[in-house]
């Protein structure tokens, strides 16, 4: 490096006092209020679950979540269901859950995009939702997906 410049190395190291400003950032909720606001979703679920959807706690981590959507009637998916990992960050409900779906054999995954996420949307919602997807065709780049490498089926 070279030499610096005594006088410019003062300018350089003093720091000019700035108005104090707050920031609108959000706030992740506390530990407590999350907890409430996730194990009230889930006994939401529990005793009004969307038609074909069914949802449990992984263990005791309340974060984290395991999913099925029962294929829907009118549709390839028929017959079959899907598995889905749910977890919640610790900024939730202001950040957006994770949602990806598991294949039978666990080697693939694939994450479900939720776009249009909003603090006041619950798990029901995005559950009831990707099961109407699957049982409405669309031309929408996502579901061409092969959403079959990621159905089970029964034994």
């Amino acid at each position: 490096m070279p030499p610096r410049d005594k006088g410019r190395q003062v300018e350089e190291d003093w720091i000019a006092p700035t108005p104090h400003v707050h920031l609108a950032l959000p706030r992740p909720p506390p530990p407590d209020l999350l907890r409430r606001r996730i194990l009230s979703e889930y006994r939401e679920l529990e005793l009004e679950p969307p038609e074909g959807c069914r949802a449990r706690i992984v263990g005791n981590d309340f974060r984290h979540w395991y999913a099925t959507i029962f294929g829907p009637l009118n549709s390839p998916y028929k017959g079959g269901f899907f598995h889905l990992a749910v977890r919640f960050p610790l900024g939730y409900p202001t950040r957006k859950p994770s949602v990806t779906f598991l294949s039978e054999n666990g080697r693939k995954s694939l994450e479900f995009p939720l776009q249009a996420w909003t603090p006041t949307r619950r798990i029901h919602h995005i559950l009831a939702g990707i099961r109407e997807m699957l049982s409405t065709p669309s031309s929408d780049k996502w579901k061409e997906n092969d959403f079959k490498q990621f159905m089970w089926k029964d034994q």
